[in-house]
């Protein structure tokens, strides 16, 4: 006995047909989870001494000195001047670009079979200035420039002050390297060109917008020991005893709250440094050997430099 379809039950078998087709053809198996991987590693083959890191910093403010002692410059109409700071300032950004050494980043991401890699060079944008924090020729002229933007609202400030010269406190200042070697290069050329305002206009954006005021929590105590313990060999090189002991006083007591916060390992270090620190405040008026004094306030900053950096 035949079987007789009828047309609708014939067009239902052909459309059938044609998905379990439509399926073979163009369904692609699905990845299952975790069948994706990534890895992002950074290697660094050197790694800069403390003392290297400092004279990195060095650099980095004598840029910013240079910038503004070219701006200056300009506004006596003092063009060759400006040039030779100009010129200065590009020397020092070479300098630190052949030193800091760059990090490798190594990219890979794979899904079955398929394969990812791309290794590259990056290079360090921002250079931390903690040498010349307390040098009023570096800091003053960038914060004089930033507070030229700063909102007032009800006779007061919208934001906290970046400097507070009751103490010298300062935030972390870093500076934006490819930005300053850009500005900088742009003002020779406007120079060049007899554009000087123009050229000033690009100078003074590095000190606007190429010089970072940050306030990182972690790292603030460790940044408020480094830049009292360089204002205390500032001081204490100038004759100011007394203000130096005031400075010393204020880094060994954030030293103090510090150790309460860290490691173990870390806490014995920190310990160790605020007692050296107080047993020299305590007896800093007798001490004849002033280089002594000073290298060993030196190698104290040289110490909480490397903590900022581990």
């Amino acid at each position: 006995m035949k079987k007789v379809y009828n047309l609708c039950h014939r067009n239902q078998v052909v459309m059938i047909g044609t998905i379990l087709i439509t399926t073979a053809l163009f369904t692609v198996p699905v990845l299952a989870k975790g069948r994706i991987t990534s890895t992002i590693d950074t290697s660094q083959t050197t790694k800069l001494t403390a003392e290297e890191s400092q004279a990195v910093s060095v650099a980095a403010g004598r840029i910013l000195k240079h910038v503004n002692d070219a701006r200056v410059a300009l506004k006596e109409e003092k063009t060759n001047s400006a040039l030779e700071h100009i010129a200065k300032g590009l020397t020092l950004v070479q300098i630190i670009e052949q030193t800091v050494p760059p990090i490798k980043v190594e990219a890979n991401i794979q899904a079955g079979d398929l394969k990812y890699y791309h290794e590259e060079e990056k290079h360090q944008t921002l250079i931390p200035i903690f040498d010349e924090l307390d040098q009023v020729d570096v800091v003053g002229p960038i914060t004089s420039v930033t507070q030229e933007k700063t909102q007032i609202s009800d006779g007061k400030p919208t934001g906290p002050a970046l400097v507070s010269y009751s103490g010298i406190e300062f935030t972390s200042l870093d500076l934006n390297l490819p930005l300053a070697k850009r500005n900088l290069i742009r003002a020779q050329k406007s120079l060049e060109d007899n554009k000087s305002d123009a050229a000033d206009t690009t100078l003074r954006d590095i000190q606007n917008r190429g010089v970072l005021f940050s306030l990182i929590e972690e790292h603030l105590p460790l940044r408020e020991v480094a830049n009292n313990l360089k204002l205390a060999e500032y001081e204490f090189k100038y004759g100011h005893a007394t203000d130096a002991k005031s400075s010393l006083r204020v880094a060994s007591d954030v030293l103090k709250g510090y150790e309460k916060n860290v490691g173990e390992h870390r806490a014995k270090d920190v310990k160790k440094l605020h007692q050296e620190i107080d047993d020299l405040s305590g007896k800093l008026d007798q001490q004849q050997d002033r280089e002594g004094v000073l290298k060993k306030m030196a190698s104290w900053w040289d110490r909480v430099a490397k903590w900022l950096k581990s």
